[in-house]
């Protein structure tokens, strides 16, 4: 009998906490809606952050690493604006992206990026940083 309350009580918490988290992301993006344009691919919004003049060049497309997103290239963006057009992207389930039902695995990563900047109008070449 005493399992069963210890059970029952640990489900009501764990409930309450999902509806809580639940509430507050829905809270967050009223809140902080996205800097940037989203994009649609492949059923789920990707979020790129474009600056600088469409000078003909090359756009660098900044990726962010370890589980990061776009604001962390702000500074870069920053000083590239003026002269060079530059690209911060949030990949699918971070920062202002959508997850996604497919892999998270590179070949589904760079494909992904690749329809997001086609959706965008932001046409080759690019160059990784």
């Amino acid at each position: 009998m005493r399992w069963g309350r210890v059970v029952l009580v640990s489900a009501a918490v764990m409930g309450s906490a999902a509806a809580l988290q639940q509430a507050l992301t829905v809270r967050d993006r009223r809140r902080y809606p996205p800097p940037g344009l989203l994009v649609d691919v492949d059923g789920h919004p990707m979020h790129l952050q474009v600056r600088g003049p469409d000078s003909g060049g090359p756009v660098v497309v900044l990726e962010a690493g370890m589980g990061s997103f776009s604001p962390n290239w702000h500074w870069v963006q920053e000083e590239l604006a003026p002269t060079i057009r530059s690209v911060a992207y949030d990949r699918a389930g971070l920062g202002w992206g959508r997850r996604s039902r497919r892999p998270r695995d590179a070949q589904t990563i760079a494909v992904e990026l690749r329809d997001a900047l086609r959706e965008a109008g932001i046409e080759p070449p690019y160059v990784l940083a």
